[in-house]
């Protein structure tokens, strides 16, 4: 049974009730109780700082195949929540050339996690 809902400063309240009835409902609603729901939502932030503040990604340059060479990005949680990260990379062949740790983790809120991606000279 559902009341109604309000919403303020991304904390929500809903009124709902339950009614207890016998199984074949013969004899109506026996019992009626109301419930409140409580609920916060909110926003994942994340502020991601790149190498380059010009460029919104990881860009290694020119490189020679017998060279690695590591960059770093940087990842902020500007929520009030701690959010978690994964990197996928899904290409085998991407796997062989990249590799970006830690793969995944959280950020505490207020807090930054240092990404390394680092570009793996050539297999012989």
């Amino acid at each position: 049974l559902f009341a109604s809902t309000a919403c303020h400063n991304r904390y929500c309240l809903l009124g709902c009730g339950v009614q207890v009835l016998d199984v074949q409902e013969a004899l109506g609603v026996s019992r009626s109780m109301p419930v409140a729901i409580k609920g916060e939502a909110h926003d994942i932030h994340v502020d991601i700082r790149f190498p380059q503040d010009s460029l919104a990604g990881v860009d290694f340059g020119p490189l020679r195949v017998v060279d690695d060479c590591v960059k770093q990005m940087v990842l902020k949680n500007i929520a009030k929540y701690e959010v978690q990260f994964e990197f996928a990379v899904r290409s085998e062949r991407v796997k062989q050339l990249l590799r970006i740790t830690p793969e995944s983790g959280a950020v505490p809120p207020n807090k930054e996690v240092a990404i390394s991606v680092s570009a793996l000279k050539r297999r012989r």
